[in-house]
This record gives structure tokens, C-alpha cells and sequence, in this order.
């Protein structure tokens, strides 16, 4: 059975079921294209030995927007920068609850710029929308797809995203790293195979889940919803699981991030 992968935390919010459709769907033609192959106990070298699935192939990354209340009178980043510093603890940095994609990109970014803002975790991203066009908290990062909208009509002000460059839906926001550099926080979607898969059944899904990726209607379908088309070898995958794990379990670990 195959299965889906997410970044460590991550919250897909809006779009999760539009994918799961699209996913299923590219996995049905993957099946069509490779029919009944008989399968026969042989782990994959690679699996990632922490994970009970074995990577097969990544799908979609989605960066995340850093947006603020219009009320905030900071209009760039480095102005947030400033007036945070210049006012620490002054800003409510929202999030859909603790150890949450959105509440550890923020982790990080408060290490990195050294600013002091005041986490107020909330029980679903819906709450935390309501809150943050209120004004009752300042800072959010969201989804593309839960935010371009609220972007686009100045609902709220968008600072950045937190991939490492600019997003072609919002060619004019500025990536987080042209302010502080090195800075990157995004979630991602692949799928994944039980880890006894053999080696050739996981190549084969491998090239047909790459070939339906790469597909333009599919990028272009992905990219309506914020996200990144991804492709890559079933190493490939499990060197970005591998990398992402340790890089926010340092995070969680540097923070001392603790579940309720």
C-alpha cells in the first residue's frame, strides 16, 4: 500500500484534500502504467531506517508567506525587524498549535534575527485567520494557499516567503533570506511504500510519480495552489526527509519546543 509523506509538523491546511485528490489520482495512472507486479520480501538499501516507509518519490514542496496585520506599522521586513527589537514582546506571533509547521518557522526565525515575539499557540489555522484579521495577534505564517487571497485584496500585509527565493505568485514579496540569510522554512508532500517494497516496483512508481509530476497540467495545477512541483529519485527523497528531520528537530531541541 502506498502511502503519503509530509514534513515533520506540517499543516496543509486548505489544500490537503485537493491533493490527496490529485495524488490519488497520479497514483492510479501510475498503477495502469506498471500493472500487477508480483512483489517479493527485499528492503530497499535506502529506506530511512527511522521511518516505517521507504521513499519513493517527493511531490509538491509549499513555501510559507510571513504576513502581518495591516495595523503592524511595519512595511518590509527589516522594518519588522526593527520595530520588534525596538519593542520586544510587543508582537503576537499566532499559530495553529505547539510543534506546528507555522509555529517553528517562526521559532527559527526569532533565532536567527534574535527578536523577542510572544508565541500564542490556537487549536485549528481557521481560529488563528479569525484572530489575525482581527488584529487580536500580529504575525502569522501561512500557507500559500490559505493566504494569497488575504494578500491580494491588502485583507493582510505580506513581508516575505520562507523559501529561499522569490514565489512567481507573488514575484513582489521578498524571500525571507535577501533579509536574513540562509533562512528557509517550507513544508513538503511525497509518497512513500512499505519498507519491505522490492527495489524495482519502488523505481518503477518512482519514474511513473516523476513523469506525472512533471507533467505541465499537474505543475500548473500545484502551482494554483502555492506549491512547487518536485521530482527526484527515491534517494533524492529520502535525503530531503533525512535533512528536513534533523534540521527542525534542532530547532525543537534549541527552543526546548514541548507538546501539551
Amino acid at each position: 500500500m502506498l502511502a503519503p509523506t509530509f514534513a515533520p509538523g506540517l499543516l496543509l491546511q486548505v489544500p490537503f484534500a485537493l491533493l490527496m485528490f490529485l495524488v490519488a489520482r497520479l497514483l492510479l495512472r501510475v498503477a495502469e502504467r506498471i500493472g500487477r507486479a508480483l512483489r517479493r520480501p527485499a528492503p530497499r538499501p535506502e529506506a530511512v531506517p527511522e521511518f516505517a516507509a521507504a521513499p519513493v518519490a517527493p511531490i509538491v514542496r509549499f513555501p510559507y508567506i510571513m504576513m502581518v496585520n495591516p495595523a503592524v506599522p511595519a512595511k518590509t521586513l527589516p522594518e519588522f525587524i526593527a520595530y520588534t527589537k525596538a519593542n520586544p514582546g510587543k508582537i503576537s506571533m499566532a499559530s495553529p498549535g505547539i510543534g506546528s509547521t507555522p509555529h517553528v518557522n517562526g521559532e527559527l526565525f526569532k533565532v536567527m534575527t534574535g527578536i523577542n515575539m510572544v508565541h500564542v499557540p490556537y487549536r485549528s489555522a481557521a481560529a488563528v485567520m479569525t484572530d489575525l484579521l482581527s488584529g487580536q495577534v500580529q504575525l502569522y505564517f501561512g500557507t500559500t494557499a490559505s493566504s494569497l487571497e488575504y494578500v491580494r485584496t491588502g485583507k493582510l500585509r505580506a513581508l516575505a516567503v520562507t523559501i529561499e527565493r522569490r514565489l512567481d505568485a507573488l514575484p513582489d514579496i521578498p524571500a525571507v533570506a535577501e533579509s536574513v540569510p540562509g533562512y528557509e522554512a517550507s513544508g513538503w508532500f511525497g509518497v512513500g511504500a512499505p519498507s519491505n517494497t522490492p527495489v524495482e516496483i519502488i523505481d518503477k512508481l518512482n519514474k511513473e510519480i516523476d513523469a506525472g509530476v512533471a507533467d505541465p497540467k499537474m505543475k500548473a495545477r500545484l502551482a494554483d495552489l502555492g506549491g512547487i512541483a518536485l521530482t527526484g529519485s527515491p534517494s533524492d527523497y529520502g535525503k530531503l526527509i533525512v535533512e528536513e528531520t534533523e534540521k527542525w528537530g534542532k530547532v525543537v531541541k534549541f527552543v526546548g519546543i514541548k507538546a501539551d
